[in-house]
């Protein structure tokens, strides 16, 4: 057995599968398509982001359990704080997407949100580097928790911080090199955005950081053949 992460296989572990037959290797993503590029200008015009506007990026699917619901919530919290010159551009499509529009015109924070709609992967790399902070903001349920977040690590080998909820593998796959809160604390969430958004240099840092952890440990071809190995070991 191959899981795909250390906290999968603490699962299986509870589900009595046996340790000795079972080798974490990580999900790997091409590292030379996810790479920093320059920052498209072109592209947020498109997506009508207001110029010189801090772009918080979220990517996935438009469903409860991404957390969706939490964006409004941080984006008032944001204003609350003082925040004025952001914009939190939203990649994906889903159930909540008009639930999200509803209670982001009820707030009256439409200003601060523009959406991408599903944007093709090859593409990627570009929305990704356009973008200042990275945030996924999911919520465990009673079936499920963030499996892996494979966003997470597109994002990083981006060289984009990210702010995500510790439920799941995310903590496992962010390690020390991105900022967590609570899952559902909205407060908590705003305020790591907040810490991201008053300094330059941590969000390089982290960049940076993020992009070293993605080669270490999430290198497609690396990780390819580590499976490699582990069936030629059990094939003899």
């Amino acid at each position: 057995f191959i899981p795909w992460c250390d906290t999968v296989k603490k699962t299986m572990l509870l589900e009595g599968f046996p340790e000795e037959k079972m080798t974490t290797v990580y999900t790997g993503l091409d590292t030379d398509l996810f790479k920093p590029v320059d920052r498209d200008a072109a592209l947020l015009k498109e997506f009508d982001v207001p110029a010189g506007d801090m772009v918080i990026l979220y990517v996935g699917k438009l469903a409860t359990w991404k957390g969706v619901q939490m964006l409004p919530y941080a984006a008032k919290a944001l204003l609350g704080r003082g925040y004025k010159a952001f914009t939190f551009l939203i990649a994906g499509k889903g159930a909540q997407f008009d639930n999200m529009q509803k209670v982001i015109k009820e707030a009256g924070i439409q200003r601060h949100f523009r959406y991408a709609g599903f944007v093709p992967y090859m593409e990627m790399q570009r929305l990704y580097s356009s973008a200042d902070i990275f945030v996924m903001p999911s919520f465990p349920t009673m079936l499920t928790q963030e499996q892996f977040g494979m966003a997470l690590v597109e994002a990083m080998a981006c060289k984009l911080p990210v702010v995500a909820s510790a439920t799941g593998s995310i903590p496992e796959v962010v390690g020390d090199v991105g900022l967590t809160f609570t899952p559902g604390d909205f407060f908590g969430f705003a305020g790591k955005i907040a810490l991201l958004m008053d300094n330059g240099a941590l969000r390089k840092e982290l960049g940076e950081k993020g992009r070293q952890r993605v080669l270490a440990h999430f290198d497609a071809k690396k990780n390819a053949l580590k499976i490699y190995g582990i069936y030629e070991k059990a094939l003899g």
